[in-house]
């Protein structure tokens, strides 16, 4: 069965998606900012990084940031995570879509861009990486028969999103009433990145993209029997604002 086929099944969907651009990777970021410059940060990443260093690239063609204000931070299990250390680190998240087949090209342009912008100075450091890697799709499970389509999912104004890294693939058991769908990746071989969980080669980790209708969504149920490594919920931030920097923590 071809990977497009299975991708296909995956979506309960019997048709096939017109021919054009494909979800085939993602960039998953997810960084602590230092608490003394959040301000600063916040408004270099978004209104310079977000588009400079990573959408501007070739093969990128969608993508948002997520937030983690201390009330969400609350619910993330479980405590003892080997993705965050502590649990609540990690206030923001942001999902970069890449083109299928496209990944090689974007990273032969991302790593020598980065390096770029340093030199003029445009690269903020008063962060640390808690997650940061290069991801290639597994499968999009959709709840509804008309799905939005994975690619539009970071356009689409979901109510937050909810991300469970886990050794095992579990994309099934998480689509429910309110989680539209899940879009589900592991690692890439990629490297230059800073180290995390997800490069280390004796471990197979998935991430699932839980997109949901609800921010009050509760997975214990849906993964009782499962270990995951890490359930975290994220609200969409306010492009060009402030909102949400004074509940961080």
């Amino acid at each position: 069965m071809s990977e497009r086929s299975e991708r296909i099944m995956s979506t309960g969907i019997g048709e096939a998606p017109c021919a054009g651009l494909e979800l085939g990777h993602a960039l998953i970021t997810m960084i602590e900012p230092d608490r003394e410059t959040l301000a600063a940060y916040n408004r270099w990443y978004e209104r310079d990084h977000f588009l400079s260093g990573v959408l501007a690239g070739p093969g990128a063609f969608a993508g948002q940031r997520f937030v983690a204000t201390r009330d969400l931070k609350q619910r993330r299990w479980p405590a003892d995570s080997p993705v965050a250390r502590p649990v609540d680190d990690g206030s923001f998240i942001t999902l970069y879509w890449i083109e299928r087949d496209q990944l090689g090209a974007h990273c032969d342009w991302g790593f020598p861009e980065a390096a770029r912008l340093a030199g003029l100075g445009r690269m903020n450091t008063d962060r640390h990486h808690v997650s940061t890697s290069y991801y290639d799709l597994v499968s999009v499970t959709a709840r509804d028969t008309d799905p939005v389509p994975a690619e539009l999912a970071l356009h689409h104004p979901y109510a937050g999103l909810t991300v469970v890294w886990s050794n095992d693939e579990v994309a099934d058991r998480l689509i429910g009433p309110s989680v539209s769908q899940v879009v589900t990746f592991r690692p890439a071989a990629v490297a230059g990145l800073p180290g995390s969980i997800m490069s280390d080669p004796d471990r197979d980790v998935f991430v699932h993209c839980c997109f949901v209708d609800d921010l009050g969504l509760d997975l214990h149920e849906a993964l009782a029997g499962v270990e995951p490594l890490l359930v975290a919920p994220f609200r969409p931030t306010v492009p060009g604002t402030e909102t949400y920097l004074d509940e961080l923590w």
